[in-house]
């Protein structure tokens, strides 16, 4: 906010190129004070998400789980596109499974508390069928064997 006004809080439509682009909320901003506002989706960019392996072994009284994602972009648009792609680790009581993130593509450390991986990167422009960009990481899952978790992923074949 460059000026001296103070921006009440309200409801923000957002407008680009004379399109209208998606609508939202923003809080009271103070004069000076720096804010961000979404303009909405890119239809150019599609994003994926893939299991490419799961490994489940045994050793000792624990179950060991490792699972690696592929993550990708496609930039169906005419110019590269800056993005911030972001993808969440399974969260769970440290106590009950132990999980280590073993190896990510560039600089991506979960935060903390929510378990999120965070990827600021370039997405150069590509044609149809053509990846963009792919980013991968593998997580390790250790849990005492007799414990069993619902909903785990099966890997592609």
């Amino acid at each position: 906010n460059d000026s001296k006004i103070v921006l009440l809080a309200g409801p923000v439509a957002a407008y680009a190129e004379g399109r209208f682009v998606g609508s939202g909320d923003v809080a009271t901003i103070a004069g000076g004070e720096r804010f961000i506002v979404g303009f909405g989706i890119d239809s150019s960019l599609r994003a994926s998400r893939e299991l490419v392996e799961k490994t489940d072994n045994v050793q000792g009284g624990n179950r060991v789980v490792d699972l690696t994602y592929r993550l990708g972009i496609d930039n169906f648009g005419e110019a590269a596109a800056k993005v911030r792609l972001l993808d969440r680790l399974p969260k769970a009581r440290e106590s009950e499974i132990k999980l280590t993130l073993m190896n990510s593509e560039g600089s991506a450390e979960p935060e903390k508390k929510t378990g999120i991986l965070r990827w600021d990167v370039t997405v150069p422009a590509a044609g149809p069928g053509n990846k963009a960009l792919a980013l991968e990481y593998k997580f390790r899952l250790e849990h005492d064997k007799q414990l069993m978790i619902s909903g785990m992923p099966v890997a592609a074949k």
